[in-house]
């Protein structure tokens, strides 16, 4: 029997999916670059869940598949690494014996506000990461992998979201389904699962459709994500997306802690700029901007080409600055490139716009 429910708000999508219980979530009607801008939109709070986007991949076991799991979470801890747990920055650790103890000490102490964490992963993955090595210790229980890792890219976790659509086919999705109920069954972590349209009420799918969601169709639905503002060859493996990230710089962005860490050092624009932050506009949209300096009405968008060579992509961007201009806003964009090959002349692009909007909005100009 289904007990199928329907979403027809935006901002729900996103809330539904970043609450989702440990179990096997079945979402039809909305594709994963939709999804990944309605998570932008959802107003979810500093300590909601992030959703972790995982490309099923050409994998026909449930075992394979478990363990690419594992391995894409292990490659996101890493290059999010010496900064675990949200807000915990292990980077003033040196890999020898007084470090290590003093480390044991600040994991003792994380633990205290982290109730699921285990003290015994975290102090063998933190070695591990000290010395550069994946996060894996060994004989480790996939479950307490699985767990631990989204602890650790996370500390409020994370859902694991995977497009059926994706699977190139058909008979893999009896080895899927199977490895996305046992890790939610059994490492505790809630998945969800998208496809176009609910699939036919037969195995493998029979399992996961009692408690299946069709999203309705909403006007003006995102079609494209915003993009992840990484050029070639800089950012994280492609199937891997992790959202919503507000208020702060993307931890798995170069260019975004790059030009944070500049802007913080000069002391003109220190404490001026907001990091991912959705803008209200005319025109109802809110779109989620890289950096936005409220009171200069001032955007700095960071553009990278590989996202930006789509048709769709470059419309959608041309929309939003017409809107964002439309509600009073300039718009800098910046390439991750120049950014990535000279930050201070990219900074210096920045303080010459702040100065520029501090004269229009003073009335000097």
């Amino acid at each position: 029997m289904r007990l199928q429910g329907h979403l027809s708000r935006q901002a729900t999508v996103g809330r539904f999916v970043l609450e989702a219980p440990a179990q096997i979530q079945l979402v039809a009607g909305v594709t994963a670059p939709q999804l990944r801008a309605l998570l932008d939109e959802s107003g979810a709070e500093e300590g909601s869940r992030l959703a972790l986007f995982i490309d099923p991949n050409q994998i026909a076991s449930s075992e394979a598949f478990i363990e690419h799991v594992i391995d894409l979470l292990s490659k996101t801890a890493s290059r999010l690494w010496p900064n675990w747990y949200t807000k915990e920055d292990f980077s003033a650790y040196k890999n020898d014996a007084l470090g290590r103890e003093s480390l044991k000490s600040r994991l003792v102490a994380i633990a205290r506000d982290i109730p699921t964490l285990s003290l015994p992963w975290a102090r063998a993955a933190t070695e591990l990461a000290m010395r550069g090595a994946p996060p894996r210790p060994p004989e480790t229980h996939w479950q307490i992998e699985i767990a631990q890792l989204c602890l650790a890219i996370h500390r409020a976790g994370l859902v694991l979201v995977f497009d059926l659509d994706l699977l190139p086919e058909p008979k893999q999705a009896t080895g899927l389904v199977h490895a996305l109920e046992t890790i939610a069954e059994k490492a505790q972590v809630p998945v969800v699962a998208l496809c176009a349209a609910l699939p036919v009420f037969e195995p493998p799918y029979d399992r996961i459709l009692n408690h299946a969601v069709t999203v309705s169709a909403v006007p003006n639905a995102p079609q494209t994500p915003r993009d992840f503002d990484e050029p070639m060859g800089e950012q994280a493996p492609a199937e891997i997306f992790l959202a919503p990230i507000l208020g702060r710089p993307h931890p798995l962005s170069e260019v975004e802690r790059r030009i944070a860490k500049a802007i913080e050092a000069d002391e003109h624009l220190r404490r001026r700029f907001h990091y991912n932050q959705p803008v209200e506009t005319v025109r109802g949209s809110r779109p989620r901007v890289d950096l936005v300096w409220p009171e200069g009405s001032l955007v700095v968008e960071l553009d990278g080409y590989a996202d930006h060579s789509r048709r769709e992509a470059f419309a959608a961007d041309r929309q939003r600055d017409y809107e964002l201009a439309l509600s009073g806003y300039t718009v800098l964009r910046l390439a991750n490139e120049e950014v990535l090959r000279d930050v201070e002349m990219a900074v210096e692009k920045i303080r010459d716009m702040v100065k520029l909007r501090s004269l229009w909005t003073s009335g000097s100009i």
